[in-house]
């Protein structure tokens, strides 16, 4: 079997052809929609209120004079108060970059094995055993 970093290069440049695949938004269809779409008793929007303890009564007034509502202000601090911290990236981030280091000093080789673990990703797209030996057949 082939290897050196022709081959990862090779590997980026067959997944070229799965690009991210993005939402379809009909922007004309949204703006005839009021904010009764958007949040209803089955979505993760009323459940955010929900988990949060706040009156989500509010909702059923106009946009307009939500800042005279009591509810709505209310709501509105307890949000504003929450701390948005993406934990999961910033252990990986500093995972990364302790790993980065003891793997080796050269840079050309750090970018190898980049380039070769997110090759791997591509074909492996979980660490699960299936994954792996179906690939391997």
């Amino acid at each position: 079997m082939e290897s050196g970093p022709w081959l990862s290069l090779e590997a980026l440049a067959s997944n070229e052809a799965r690009r991210t695949k993005r939402a379809v938004v009909h922007l004309s269809a949204d703006l005839t929609k009021n904010t009764a779409d958007f949040v209803t008793v089955n979505t993760s929007s009323r459940t955010f209120f929900v988990t949060l303890g706040i009156d989500d009564g509010f909702l059923e007034t106009d946009p307009a004079e939500w800042h005279d509502d009591s509810r709505y202000v209310a709501a509105a601090g307890k949000a504003n108060g929450i701390t948005v911290v993406n934990n999961f990236a910033e252990r990986g981030v500093a995972l990364m970059e302790a790993y980065n280091l003891t793997l080796t000093k050269d840079e050309d080789q750090r970018q190898y094995i980049l380039q070769v673990v997110e090759a791997h990703r591509g074909r492996f797209p979980n660490a699960s055993k299936g994954t792996v030996t179906r690939h391997l057949q």
